[in-house]
């Protein structure tokens, strides 16, 4: 059992002893009963921290649309492939905007399915794949995978939309992760309340895509189905293709990064 204190993370065990040692110092004067009250209280304190998570007020990693954000991006990677392990642990990441700092979660469930959760609103959302007619779709969902609502709008994003389909075979890696990260960049600047600069978006949004994509490859035919199984049969996209972006030139992935802000941008 942990909890936060202090800025530190304390065992059960530790905590007690911390208090111990005050004691032992003197720092601290107590009969035996108000030691054991003391006890008590910090038992109490204890059981109420496995039952009610306390979150660090420090996220995991915080972007500011700097160009050392893309470095950050590629020290992620042991803790994606973590989180894919386990399902429901969270990545905790800020978007600092000027002086104002807005916190995303984002997860992945024991279905492969990502999702993410804005601190400050309390809103929660989910990325799903779609595909219609020639394109394929980003899909925005509810936990019940109904389709969010940007007011009368439904809020799912075409890779190419109805016409100008290119030949699927012409495609290369790279130009698929364009899209699908712009894709799910245009869906998170809908989403956030806190407006957030194209950087910052593109930033959440990479990490969100390959999160995602990590999660369905890493379950493998037992999770990928309907609109997944299209769009991993017409990419081709595979594990290594997603930890290439992570083990690869930090220059590289700043300057895809730099494009997917350009491109939702203009």
């Amino acid at each position: 059992m942990i909890f936060w204190f202090l800025g530190y993370n304390w065992t059960g065990l530790s905590f007690i002893q911390f208090f111990l040692g005050f004691f032992r110092k003197g720092v601290f004067r107590m009969d035996r009963r108000g030691f054991f009250q003391t006890l008590t209280a910090g038992g109490v304190v204890l059981w109420l921290n496995g039952c009610f998570e306390i979150v660090s007020a420090e996220p995991d990693v915080v972007f500011d649309g700097a160009t050392s954000d893309a470095e950050k991006i590629s020290e992620l990677w042991p803790k994606l492939q973590a989180m894919v392990k386990k399902p429901f642990e969270q990545l905790r990441i800020g978007l600092l905007q000027g002086e104002e700092m807005t916190i995303i979660r984002l997860w992945v469930d024991d279905k492969a399915h990502l999702y993410f959760f804005d601190e400050k609103t309390s809103q929660t959302g989910s990325l799903r794949f779609g595909w219609k007619k020639l394109s394929p779709y980003i899909k925005f969902v509810d936990s019940e995978g109904n389709l969010l609502k940007d007011g009368d709008k439904e809020m799912e994003y075409a890779f190419w939309g109805d016409k100008g389909a290119p030949a699927l075979a012409a495609i290369d890696i790279r130009q698929w992760f364009l899209w699908a990260i712009e894709a799910v960049a245009i869906g998170l600047g809908v989403w956030l309340a806190a407006k957030v600069g194209i950087f910052l978006l593109s930033a959440l949004a990479f990490v969100a895509f390959n999160l995602m994509t990590l999660a369905l490859l890493v379950a493998c035919a037992a999770i990928i189905y309907g609109a997944a199984k299209l769009f991993f049969g017409a990419t081709g996209i595979t594990l290594d293709d997603v930890k290439s972006w992570f083990s690869g030139k930090v220059e590289d992935l700043n300057i895809f990064i730099r494009q997917v802000a350009e491109d939702i941008g203009g």
